[in-house]
């Protein structure tokens, strides 16, 4: 007997969905009990928004305002008296911060805020604004459209619109402000070739989206107080802790006395925040302060080491020593020594930092004068060391400065500064507001304002052809892009970014199954198919026949492969069809190589090697076998640098240069070819098509254009890009100012694994040529075609292999190639085996 639930009743008890509903079950149908239930087919219509809501924003931008112009932003910023504040010209050596902040939401007729929120920020007291875009859950239907959309209500700061539609089809985007995008809008956007996810990133919380529009319209100058600052945002709630507790500078130096090597440290309080309305920060009071702490230290070295020397000296001797230093030091403007540091001297130059050492061309006249001098006043062995320490046997060899000092003057942290006969400049500015923002990030140990994050990683420039991966919260990721850099998608607009790749189908009237580290009551998953215009029809091949409760109600939820609830867009009900069954029940176990649980137990993990630690474990007896039933697993890489690379050099030159891209998995030849002229640019360093190695698709074919360079290329490239019908056995030179056509169409997955081994701890051993690895299956690896889908392999005729452990508190699982090779699949984390025990 057949049973269809669907999603498209109505009951009183609860409001049905197309991935959560629930059915009434007569009595009737329990009048066999008891029965097993086995889920036979899923109709479902796969149907997603286009960009979904994680309850993070999409965009956030960025503004710091040493870096930007008031007439490079909208007239709508530009009458804020907040705004304008960021801008003012700095005069002299100080810079002004009032203490106010601006919070308020972007208004836009032509979009109803059901759909999106975009929120923005001015912090004038850290010179920086902020603006952060929400969408809700959206669908697209046009390419174009989407650029458009995007352009028009995520980038508010913007008079320049960042994103570009190409006439190739695919995304460029170039901003003016630095920005983070989401990796669900990279994504769609076609940009497949993210950098690495960055594992030790802290968690943010962004405050929910309904609360960013309870804002305070109105400007209000806080004289002398900061209670009203800390109410309206959370920045400021250790502000007033750095009033009282100033944060530290520390200056490390290391310098010579004849033989005699110091590496002295000087520590020193920053008055960098105060209550003032309107902060006045002067770098040149601060250098003085500095100067004033260095000089201490290296007299208090100087006379020390003349002291505590093998020369013989009276009271009255060691008086007229500290009487020369204290003269040194109380007329250093008259002498030539102005600003006087010690063995370095730091000055301001337009708003860098120089440090300029003490015995430098420029003073070397005075010290000889000054020596002389002490030469002529006889018997003054104290005074004539001193001279000598002092004027000509002390050579500074470097600095260096603790990070709030790095963050202040400009410099990247653990930089150390050799120092010379001249003067070093730094190439950087000098930067209070960079500074504050980052002493208030440090001044948390944990749960810090998620908005002091954005400035973390932007604070010094990386130059970066890829997105990085800079942010993370609990359900995404985002990616920061750096201004006035141009990024290019690999791939085309991808309407079907935020499909599931697995649709998992829960239910309350089944038995429990070991699931990753935990249990569910799980009929089955099955992937989705990658058309969004029609219906899933998904008929199990070898469907699990499981226990059944007897329940007034069925309940069913369906979820993605990370067992997250789906967010459907409007669509036809899901129809389910389960069967009676008096087979007896089934024993299935789910691995997952992502499993959260268990990458605490074996932080290791991987998609290709991994273990799973069950939540009970499975006591077994000789009879017992295994079988591997489903398995789904990203796509594996087709493309590897080992076999994809060429060298190329000038013509004129001896230097050769390799190219090569990252292992990665492509679908179509014009993504491949994007990839590698970006390497060549990247490698080369040039822009310009007509002078560098250059390659495009004509008509399915590839054409190389070698412009200035010899390029030397083996056969395995040769072959993979259909330059020649046979194979290359030696490295092929293509000389500069060649044209090569290609003579067949390109094969991107010749070098591709055909099969998977899947290996495991708990089976028997196998005979595999002259190895004896414990294989569990060996598997064909599908065409992969699909943009969004996994590789699913259901299997029809099971192979009861015998198990050769009597207890099971965890599985191993490794998947490798033919060579023994961990298999290269595009993710890190996403592989799911679903296994049968029985005991025969």
């Amino acid at each position: 007997m057949s049973l269809f639930l669907t999603s498209d009743e109505k009951t009183l008890k609860s409001y049905n969905s197309r991935v959560k509903f629930s059915n009434e079950i007569s009595q009737d149908f329990f009048q066999d009990y008891p029965f097993n239930l086995s889920l036979k087919d899923v109709y479902f219509d796969p149907k997603f928004p286009t960009l979904t809501s994680d309850n993070a924003p999409h965009v956030i931008t960025i503004i710091k305002g040493e870096d930007h112009r008031l007439d490079e932003f909208p007239q709508t910023f530009k009458n804020l008296v907040a705004f304008k504040s960021l801008f003012r010209k700095k005069v002299g050596q100080s810079v002004s911060a009032p203490l106010i902040v601006h919070k308020d939401i972007i208004r836009n007729n032509n979009i109803s805020e059901i759909d999106s929120s975009v929120t923005f920020e001015i912090h004038p007291r850290l010179n920086i604004a902020f603006s952060c875009s929400y969408l809700k859950d959206v669908s697209l239907v046009s390419k174009s459209n989407i650029v458009e959309f995007l352009n028009s209500f995520m980038f508010p700061f913007h008079i320049k619109k960042p994103l570009k539609y190409s006439s190739s089809g695919t995304v460029e985007i170039n901003s003016n402000l630095d920005i983070y995008l989401s990796q669900n809008m990279l994504e769609l956007l076609g940009f497949n070739q993210l950098e690495s996810l960055t594992k030790n990133l802290p968690v943010l919380h962004f405050p929910k989206i309904d609360a960013n529009l309870n804002f305070e319209e109105s400007i209000v100058v806080h004289k002398d107080m900061l209670v009203q600052m800390e109410s309206e945002s959370e920045i400021y709630t250790m502000y007033r802790k750095n009033i009282f507790d100033k944060p530290k500078g520390e200056i490390s130096l290391t310098f010579s006395i004849a033989d005699q090597e110091f590496s002295p440290k000087v520590l020193l309080d920053l008055d960098l925040f105060n209550f003032r309305a309107k902060n006045m920060f002067n770098y040149g009071e601060v250098i003085r302060g500095m100067n004033i702490v260095l000089l201490r230290k290296y007299i208090s070295i100087i006379r020390e080491r003349v002291i505590n020397s093998n020369i013989d000296s009276s009271m009255e001797e060691r008086k007229n020593l500290d009487d020369f230093l204290n003269y040194l030091v109380k007329n250093q403007d008259r002498l030539g020594f102005v600003g006087w540091g010690g063995i370095v001297t730091l000055k301001q130059r337009n708003r860098n930092l120089v440090i300029s050492p003490f015995h430098n061309k420029q003073n070397q006249p005075i010290f000889q004068q000054l020596n002389q001098r002490i030469q002529t006043l006889g018997n003054t062995p104290l005074l004539i060391q001193a001279c000598q320490d002092l004027f000509f046997d002390s050579f500074v060899v470097s600095l260096s400065f603790n990070q709030n000092l790095c963050d202040l003057f400009g410099l990247e942290y653990n930089s150390s500064i050799k120092v010379e006969a001249d003067d070093v400049e730094l190439k950087n500015e000098m930067n209070y507001f960079r500074c504050i923002r980052q002493i208030l990030r440090d001044s948390y140990d944990r749960d810090f304002p998620v908005f002091l994050e954005f400035f973390k990683s932007q604070e010094i420039g990386k130059d970066s052809r890829k997105p990085i991966h800079a942010l993370r919260t609990e359900t995404e990721n985002l990616y920061s892009l750096y201004k006035n850099e141009t990024y290019f998608a690999s791939g085309n607009i991808n309407y079907l970014v935020n499909q599931p790749k697995l649709i998992f189908v829960t239910c309350n009237f089944v038995q429990h199954s070991l699931f990753g580290s935990t249990q569910e009551r799980l009929l089955g998953f099955f992937p989705l198919n990658k058309s969004q215009n029609r219906i899933r029809g998904h008929t199990f091949k070898t469907p699990l026949v499981l226990k059944t409760f007897k329940e007034t109600t069925f309940h069913i939820n369906l979820f993605d492969e990370n067992m997250k609830p789906l967010k459907a867009d409007v669509g036809t009900p899901t129809l389910l069809s389960l069967k009676k069954s008096n087979l007896n029940n089934m024993f299935p176990v789910t691995l997952i190589s992502s499993d959260k649980i268990n990458k605490k137990f074996f932080p290791e993990n991987k998609s290709n090697f991994f273990k799973n630690k069950l939540s009970l474990p499975l006591l077994i007896s000789q009879k017992w076998t295994v079988s591997l039933r489903t398995i789904a697993f990203p796509k594996i890489k087709n493309i590897y640098k080992e076999y994809f690379n060429f060298s190329v050099k000038l013509a004129d030159s001896d230097k050769v240069i390799k190219i090569d891209i990252e292992n990665c998995y492509i679908t179509n030849v014009q993504t491949l070819l994007s990839l590698l002229n970006q390497a060549v640019q990247t490698n080369l360093n040039i822009v310009d098509h007509s002078q560098i190695p250059t390659f495009k698709l004509i008509d399915g074919l590839v054409s190389f254009e070698t412009n200035n360079y010899d390029c030397y290329m083996d056969g395995n490239m040769i072959r993979l890009l259909g330059l020649a019908h046979s194979y290359q056995t030696q490295t092929q030179l293509f000389e500069y100012q060649t044209s090569v056509m290609g003579v067949s169409e390109p094969l991107i997955t010749i070098f591709q694994p055909q099969e998977i081994i899947v290996l495991s701890n708990i089976v028997e051993e196998a005979f595999y040529a002259q190895k004896r690895p414990n294989i569990l299956k060996i598997l064909p690896v599908p065409i992969q075609d699909k943009l969004t889908s996994y590789n699913y392999i259901e299997i029809e005729e099971f192979d009861h292999i015998p198990i050769k452990l009597d207890r099971i508190d965890e599985i191993e699982i490794k998947i490798v190639s033919r060579k023994g090779e961990l298999i290269e699949f595009v993710n890190d984390d996403d592989v799911r085996i679903q296994l049968e025990f029985r005991e025969n």
